[in-house]
């Protein structure tokens, strides 16, 4: 699977490097997001949550690339623990249209999964874009791959239809809004993820941001196993 990724992402640099070099030019962006809560006493908790995106835009593709972790515990218990990776590149198209490739990786200790992972391509259309408002849909096929925690220790892999879409809109000069969902769907089941969030300028670089999670996996591992998991986390976060 990894490999197949790799072709994508290695066809990806290779059409870069054909750019004419008075064209070539790169920017590289990039924000950081911490959040941190200790509490002591007759109940002693701990929750960390962090993460890292950074975007690489070039003429005719746009990259990006997200590392995230999530770590909770109470009374030396750890109740959550999860980490994950994506790498999303866009190649620019006539118009507002342009062809994507994903990777997603993720480890849910408490999912009954031992990790999952999806890599798709298809077709994205900017749909909406005024001075404050942007919005993207991308359709295309995938594969997930899914490895059921022991005692079960089967895989469970099948090809997946992806729809997504981002949205982000301006709510004042320091505040926004962003939206992003995405459904994976296969023949064994759905699973359906939506983040929502508002962020607010501090002072500079630093902002303030309040996000909402939910993940739906319509078939779970186990019956003990929840459908629908919810985070909600207030984060510090820095640009570059």
């Amino acid at each position: 699977m990894f490999m197949r990724v790799g072709l994508l992402f290695l066809m990806s640099a290779a059409a870069v490097a054909t750019e004419k070099p008075e064209t070539l030019q790169s920017v590289w962006q990039g924000e950081g997001e911490l959040g941190f809560s200790l509490t002591d006493g007759n109940t002693k908790t701990n929750n960390f949550n962090g993460k890292l995106k950074l975007l690489h835009t070039l003429p005719v593709w746009e990259n990006t690339y997200i590392v995230e972790a999530l770590n909770e515990s109470q009374n030396d218990d750890t109740s959550a623990e999860k980490y994950g990776i994506s790498a999303q590149s866009n190649k620019k198209l006539e118009g507002p249209n342009f062809l994507f490739s994903l990777m997603t990786y993720e480890k849910d200790r408490f999912s009954g999964f031992s990790y999952e992972s999806t890599v798709s391509i298809g077709y994205g259309r900017r749909v909406l874009e005024t001075e404050k408002t942007v919005l993207d849909l991308e359709l295309g096929p995938g594969y997930r791959l899914s490895k059921q925690n022991l005692p079960l220790s089967s895989s469970q892999d099948e090809a997946i239809l992806r729809l997504g879409c981002k949205y982000n809109v301006s709510l004042a000069e320091s505040a926004t809004f962003s939206q992003t969902l995405s459904i994976d769907s296969g023949e064994e089941r759905v699973v359906t993820k939506s983040v929502s969030s508002i962020s607010s300028s501090i002072v500079g670089n630093l902002a303030m941001k309040v996000s909402l999670s939910i993940k739906n996996n319509s078939e779970p591992v186990q019956i003990s196993n929840e459908k629908t998991d919810t985070e909600t986390s207030f984060t510090l976060v820095y640009g570059f």
